[in-house]
């Protein structure tokens, strides 16, 4: 659903790059004993495209991280499916259960993910935990939707389970 919310923004020339479990809202439905969960995009301050490409996002695609300001970058339009599956990596992590080595599920912070010097070796690290993440809790090749080279992330255009089919 939010995907396809994404990719509705963008056919009316809105990049939405805030997206994070703050900014979801959802709301359960029954139908016949059966709970439908629908999720939508709140917080739609930051869904635009302004003419010079500038664009504000809580956790910005690795390859903007260097930028002047935390969470600003610049970004055209051929590269917003790069953008977009990233921001769609960034909520499937956040929605992974995590655990310690006591095996206890808990949250824990995403906020590596915020504002780090691209060529940091733990943030390196944290990136391959939270694609090994991806992988394991929803299948072998999810975890590129966080991938470093904008290249190897999935199309935006296609479902999140075409890429493991």
């Amino acid at each position: 659903n939010i995907r396809k919310q994404l990719l509705c923004l963008l056919k009316y020339n809105k990049l939405y790059s805030d997206l994070k479990m703050e900014n979801c809202l959802y709301k359960y439905i029954t139908h016949q004993n059966k709970i439908e969960t629908i999720f939508m995009l709140g917080d739609l301050g930051s869904a635009y495209i302004n003419t010079d490409g500038d664009h504000i996002g809580s956790f910005p695609p690795h390859e903007y991280l260097h930028g002047p300001k935390p969470g600003f970058f610049r970004v055209n339009k051929k590269k917003y499916s790069k953008v977009l599956s990233w921001e769609i990596g960034i909520l499937l992590y956040q929605l992974s259960p995590k655990t310690n080595d006591d095996k206890i599920c808990k949250l824990s912070s995403d906020y590596f993910l915020n504002w780090q010097k691209p060529c940091s070796k733990q943030y390196n690290n944290y990136l391959k935990k939270a694609r090994k993440s991806l992988d394991k809790w929803y299948g072998k090749g999810i975890g590129n939707y966080l991938h470093k080279n904008p290249n190897q992330r999935p199309n935006i255009n296609h479902k999140i389970l075409d890429i493991i089919s």
